[in-house]
């Protein structure tokens, strides 16, 4: 019983700790609540999703794509702190919109099953939280990081 409280003790002082991927001043601009990513571009929306699929591809995501339907999307990949991001972009009109769903990686899986016995493979939505202590955040900021890989304006969108 000593042993389980001082795990518990010891994951809530890790996760207290905020987790920035990208820079402190970047993460303080994204909006409390926002979903969606909004990246403008001149590119056409052929090129646009030739770009995105490769740059996925490049990053090692395991992706699957919808040309007909301008979608593509990705198999789940850790983006760290035990957090597993699932990644979504639809095309549209020169735009790339990207959301996706945050889950637990093999990491966070292993201390979900050591605190509560449980197995947990759920995925969720995003929606920024802005404190940066929570899964939700983590898979936001790794969203940020591949929508910063195409050129163009990006913004933020609820």
């Amino acid at each position: 019983m000593k042993n389980i409280l001082l795990v518990i003790v010891a994951i809530s002082m890790y996760s207290c700790a905020p987790t920035y991927l990208v820079s402190k001043s970047e993460f303080q601009q994204i909006p409390m609540g926002t979903k969606k990513i909004v990246v403008k571009t001149e590119m056409s929306s052929d090129s646009l999703f030739t770009l995105i699929s490769k740059s996925f591809s490049r990053e090692g995501w395991v992706v699957k794509s919808d040309k007909g339907s301008m979608q593509i999307s990705a198999e789940p990949k850790s983006v760290g702190s035990g957090t597993a991001l699932k990644p979504f972009v639809y095309i549209e009109d020169k735009t790339a919109y990207y959301s996706g769903e945050w889950g637990l990686d093999q990491k966070g899986q292993l201390m979900m099953q050591s605190m509560v016995r449980a197995n947990t493979v759920a995925f969720e939505p995003i929606a920024f939280e802005r404190s940066g202590i929570t899964k939700n955040d983590v898979a936001f900021q790794g969203l940020v990081i591949l929508a910063k890989t195409i050129p163009g304006e990006l913004s933020y969108s609820k």
